[in-house]
């Protein structure tokens, strides 16, 4: 349809997982003068749910928050019997577990990843740069906590299709007919809690529309195919788009000045890295997810892609590239899927004569932190969550008796 109808808008709802992206970017390739924006809702919150599997213990990460899922199937329920063209409306028996596993499309990718891989989509046509759309559906910045009853069975349907998904254990009828029903008596339950979450539909929209009218405006009256793009980029030898700033460190001095010294002083510490270290005492590789390995370059992100525009990480960052300055280890945060330094950043630049003296931005994320190590099947990125995990108790921080200094140099890194 949008190769036969390019002056058109196409609407690809979160129900489109993320399996199917690719696609949508070849569609956007091919057909030459295809943008894709990506538009998410205020309130974008990782969300962190732990279950069981029988004697295991696991979590996972979710960029939408558990009050985003409520509103979601209360939506659904609220359309009347047999009006979906869809066929999900409050008439399909099992419609609560159908939005769930909807939900659990999104399964261990946090906001900062789905923002970046909704970024790669498509490709800039002619020198505007696309960026992520916000617009409003939470009331408050901060949705005020969800009643037990409704969190809990939130969390018990989110553990029960992952059970389903990731296990491959066959989820018995009678536990998803039981689930549907607590979920539905919940949800009715708390129908005014709900209600009060969300700012107008028409609100919405309004906003939706004006943003979109605003990028379509934006853009050049031609835009350049992909091959004119490609050739271009080829001839002014660009090394691409910005992924992130950061703050680049010495590895051998983080093991040395840190690790080494640690795991002298923590039994616990000593344990947890040697473990490690069997598995990948001659192949470790850093980019390879289907391995547990050692992070081996090291670096603080002080601006990711999905959080700031090329253009702002150009104007904040550029003048500090290739200058140095010193941040202090505060302590280190380990689980079984990830292992961080956490840092305190200090505004005072050093006075050495490799240092810049202009001001000093603070990092955007707001764990500041060295990823060390991560597991098979998960991300470094991930290491985002240790501080919510320790408070979970599902990671440990072990606090440094002073502070160790560490210098560090500033590196654009490209995609």
């Amino acid at each position: 349809e949008i190769l036969t109808n390019p002056a058109s808008i196409l609407i690809l709802d979160k129900n489109v997982p993320p399996s199917s992206f690719p696609a949508v970017h070849t569609l956007c390739i091919e057909g030459n003068k295809s943008i894709a924006l990506p538009v998410l809702p205020s309130g974008m919150k990782n969300t962190l749910v732990v279950g069981t599997n029988g004697a295991s213990k696991s979590s996972h990460v979710y960029p939408f928050s558990l009050q985003h899922l409520a509103v979601c199937i209360a939506r659904v329920l609220r359309r009347p019997p047999n009006t979906h063209k869809g066929k999900l409306d409050s008439a399909v028996e099992n419609a609560c577990m159908v939005v769930v596993k909807f939900y659990c499309f999104y399964r261990n990718m946090s906001t900062s990843a789905l923002e970046e891989k909704l970024l790669g989509i498509g490709q800039d046509r002619g020198g505007k740069e696309i960026v992520v759309v916000t617009t409003p559906f939470f009331r408050e910045e901060i949705p005020p906590d969800l009643p037990k009853d409704l969190k809990m069975a939130l969390e018990d349907a989110i553990v029960l299709q992952t059970r389903e998904d990731v296990y491959n254990c066959k989820v018995g009828k009678d536990a998803v007919v039981d689930m549907e029903k607590r979920l539905r008596s919940s949800i009715h339950g708390n129908q005014s809690y709900i209600e009060n979450l969300t700012v107008s539909l028409e609100e919405s929209k309004t906003a939706f529309v004006s943003e979109l009218s605003r990028v379509i405006a934006s853009l050049p009256d031609k835009l350049l195919d992909s091959k004119t793009i490609l050739a271009a980029a080829e001839a002014n030898n660009k090394p691409g788009k910005i992924k992130i700033a950061s703050l680049d460190l010495d590895r051998k001095a983080v093991q040395s000045e840190i690790i080494a010294k640690l795991r002298k002083s923590f039994p616990e510490v000593e344990q947890y890295f040697a473990e490690r270290e069997v598995h990948n005492k001659n192949n470790n590789d850093e980019n390879d997810k289907s391995q547990n390995r050692f992070i081996t370059s090291l670096h603080c992100t002080f601006a990711h892609a999905s959080q700031a525009t090329q253009e702002s990480m150009i104007t904040t960052f550029q003048h500090l590239i290739g200058t140095k300055h010193e941040v202090k280890a505060v302590s280190l945060l380990y689980s079984d899927e990830s292992a961080a330094i956490e840092l305190e950043i200090t505004k005072k630049k050093n006075n050495d004569n490799n240092s810049h003296s202009s001001s000093f931005p603070a990092p955007l994320n707001t764990f500041p932190h060295v990823t060390i190590w991560c597991a098979k099947d998960h991300e470094a990125y991930e290491s985002n969550e240790l501080p919510e995990k320790v408070k979970r108790r599902s990671a440990k921080r072990v606090m440094f008796e002073q502070p160790v200094a560490l210098s560090g140099v500033f590196n654009f890194w490209y995609n």
